[in-house]
Parts: C-alpha cells; structure tokens; sequence
C-alpha cells in the first residue's frame, strides 16, 4: 500500500482575485512546463491519469501523485499537479478545489531528485521560489523541509565548487524558519545535514570546506 503524505490544505474564506501567475521553470524530463495554460482558458487534456474532478480532497491528490511518481509516471504527476494548480489561482472561492498544498510540490521534487538524472539544481530552485511566492496567498504551499531538502540534494548531487555554499545557504534558510516559528516542519532532516556536507566534500573548496563541515557537526 502507499503511504501517502498528503493533509488537509486550510480553506481561505471569501472571494479570491483572480491572478495567474505565469512561470519560466522548465522541468526535468520532457515533462510539461508546470503553471502553464491553455490560452482559450480549457483545463490541458488529460492522459490515463485519474481526473482532477474525481478527486475529492488534497490528500486525494497527494496520494495519486504520489502513486504516479512511485510508478515512474513523473510526467502525468506534473500535469495533475498542473490542472490542480492553475484551477487554485483561477478559483472563485475555496470551493473549487482542491488545491495543491506544499506536500503536493514536495512529492514531485523528491520524485525528480531521487530518480531523475536530469534534476539539476538550476531546474529545480524555481520551484522552491514559486513556492515562496505562491506562499503570499496560499499560505498551504510554503515550502518545508521536505521541499528543501530535494533541492539539496540536487546541488549535493552535482558536485559542483558551489553546492557546498548552496546547500549550507538554503539549510540555514530552513533553520531560520524554524527558529522564528518553532514549526518543525521547518526543522532540518538528517538528509539535509548529509547532503550539506557530502556537498561541502566534493566542492573541492578545502580548508573552507573543511571547517564548514566541522561547523555543522558541532
């Protein structure tokens, strides 16, 4: 069975403007470009993905993204992601949903970082800061640790003199989070800290990385 990580997105109440908000992010794969839309304002067709109308609840859709992205379907995951998202910005009122929350950004992002060779950090740090902005509004889709995490990994993945200096940056981006909100949700996981300083190891930075490395075990 798949054990999900999907909840409940809170409800805004009242009317929302509606706002599209476009995007440059090109995702992994031959993946469609997430936020996009269909200029006559028609929801994208649908392949054999379970309809967004026959989903009933955020953790509805977590839990098929999530059975997509285990199934190596990344592709149709970003497209119900996709429909999900542009029908929140669109949405008249919190009834027409539902709307994606940050589990639903989460699991796609994992799915790229962990079984896709192509998910390079420059391609998906973009949708770490769509998060942050779509956060404004829709306070449910604020990153957490898990949506930093997977961008982590990435910069640890590339091994480049920068992923070190990247991965220390957005760690203490999350613990500063956490610290301002004692949400633990913005606690860094212990794959956050061994992604940081497998980082720090291969950006060939030296005595810098070594005394980094030594900071973030004390």
């Amino acid at each position: 069975s798949i054990v999900c990580s999907g909840g409940c997105v809170s409800k805004a109440e009242g009317q929302r403007e509606s706002t599209h908000i476009p995007s440059t992010i090109q995702p992994p794969s031959h993946a469609t470009q997430l936020f996009s839309s269909r200029d006559d304002g028609l929801v994208l067709p649908m392949n054999e993905i379970l309809p967004l109308q026959q989903l009933n609840s955020v953790g509805d859709l977590n839990c098929e993204m999530e059975s997509l992205c285990q199934a190596g379907n990344v592709d149709d995951a970003l497209e119900l992601l996709n429909q999900a998202q542009e029908r929140m910005i669109l949405a008249a009122n919190s009834n027409d949903g539902p709307f994606p929350d940050h589990n639903s950004y989460s699991i796609l992002m994992q799915a790229w970082a962990s079984r896709d060779a192509t998910a390079t950090p420059e391609r998906l740090e973009p949708f770490l800061e769509r998060m942050k902005e779509l956060s404004k509004t829709y306070p449910a889709c604020t990153p957490t640790a898990l949506t930093y995490n997977a961008v982590i990994l990435t910069w640890a993945k590339a091994s480049t003199r920068q992923s070190g200096k990247r991965c220390d940056e957005l760690m203490q981006e999350l613990r500063s989070r956490y610290d301002e909100t004692s949400n633990g949700a913005y606690l860094p996981l212990k794959a956050t800290y061994v992604s940081t300083l497998a980082a720090w190891a291969s950006s060939g930075r030296g005595k810098e990385a070594a005394e980094r490395a030594e900071a973030i075990l004390e």
